[in-house]
């Protein structure tokens, strides 16, 4: 196979490895009553858009200088920053990677306005409590009448733990990351309008900060101070990759209070740097979470 075939594959392989954020809400900002259970569950697509676009830009442009070369019969061989870009695009589409992922809530109502949570997905668990602050119009769970209209707003904090099951992301032989360490803390500010018993639509405003400890191992080849070969080396350095996501939910719910699907986006702009064989490497960029799920509340 040709190298720029095994650099497609590598490219395509990435999308398996790394620690991706499950960024689903599958919440409004009503909270349950005293003593009321709510278990949902969802699926979604974590999508780094600018890191992805930009990978995929840098690959056409390899894929056009093979054709050209082909075409003109001259071996192909990448350029210096060609391997440079690439490198530094691919650590950064491996770390957070294009991936889907499934959820399943539990959430019970502990007092008047607040309420408290339980998520599984993949490999993380959360947990998170919910203060309303506000609440104008129907009741929150009316068991006859003509509907439930109201307006809502509540705020939020949760923990996330991540359990990786020793995932290694080696990136062209040059550079392994393993032995990750995870952590996630959110504060969530919702909004949500129910216009009838049957309908609602539902926005928040999300900050996330993650920290993330990982072990770097480095090779490095060099020529043999005695001989023709080489010696290659091996460093590894505990590191660490904290990151900030600022962005927004808008979601809408069809059902009534005892079932319900929930359909919604999170857009937002993930600020993310870290250090990788001496090179700064940016994962930031906007990201996109498309989510659904169903909820029964009892």
């Amino acid at each position: 196979m040709t190298r720029m075939g095994l650099l497609v594959l590598w490219g395509l392989g990435v999308s398996a490895s790394g620690c991706a954020t499950n960024l689903a809400m599958m919440s409004t900002a009503r909270t349950l009553d005293p003593g009321e259970v709510r278990l949902s569950g969802g699926v979604g697509v974590y999508v780094p858009a600018t890191q992805s676009i930009k990978l995929l830009g840098e690959g056409a442009s390899v894929a056009v200088t093979g054709i050209k070369d082909a075409a003109t019969q001259q071996p192909f061989q990448l350029t210096p920053d060609q391997k440079h870009s690439l490198f530094l695009s691919a650590a950064a589409l491996s770390a957070m990677p294009p991936s889907g992922g499934f959820q399943l809530d539990a959430r019970v109502g502990l007092f008047r306005h607040f309420d408290v949570g339980l998520r599984y997905s993949v490999d993380a668990v959360r947990a998170d409590a919910k203060l309303r602050l506000f609440h104008s119009g129907d009741e929150d769970s009316p068991t006859d009448g003509p509907g439930r209209r109201s307006k809502d707003i509540a705020i939020g904090f949760a923990v996330s733990r991540h359990f990786f099951v020793n995932p290694t992301i080696d990136l062209m032989n040059v550079v392994k990351l393993d032995h990750f360490d995870r952590w996630d803390f959110e504060v969530p500010l919702y909004f949500s309008i129910d216009v009838s018993r049957y309908f609602g639509v539902y926005g928040v405003g999300r900050y996330i900060f993650s920290r993330t400890g990982y072990d770097q191992t480095v090779r490095q080849t060099q020529p043999a101070c005695c001989s023709d070969g080489t010696v290659t080396t091996q460093t590894t350095t505990p590191s660490r990759l904290d990151s900030h996501f600022l962005g927004a939910t808008a979601g809408l719910r069809v059902g009534n209070h005892r079932f319900s699907w929930l359909l919604e986006v999170t857009v937002g702009l993930t600020r993310a740097r870290t250090d990788l064989a001496g090179e700064t490497v940016d994962l930031g960029g906007v990201t996109l979470y498309p989510a659904t799920g169903i909820a029964l509340t009892f």
